[in-house]
């Protein structure tokens, strides 16, 4: 978790939705950066930013899927890099 004041980092024995809803609590009101990992699928959309470098290893290993456009990936990775 991260403030304009403080990092914390926390080390859990397991990885849920219930070790997420344990430590940000149900009502949780601020924007959780996470991985897509489906521990976090309870949290609202709104409120829920995935990661840009997984994002970015994804769309990097998506030729490998059959049927993938190519082109399509290029122009994506294309994209990120003006965003960035």
């Amino acid at each position: 978790m991260v403030t304009t004041a403080v990092t914390v980092f926390i080390q859990g024995l397991r990885r849920s939705t219930a070790a997420a809803i344990e430590l940000l609590g149900i009502t949780f009101s601020r924007i959780i950066l996470s991985d897509p990992f489906s521990a976090y699928n309870h949290l609202p959309t709104k409120r829920s930013q995935l990661c840009w470098a997984h994002l970015t290893r994804d769309l990097t290993a998506f030729p490998e899927r059959p049927l993938a456009s190519i082109d399509f990936v290029v122009e994506l990775l294309d994209l990120e890099q003006h965003l960035f």
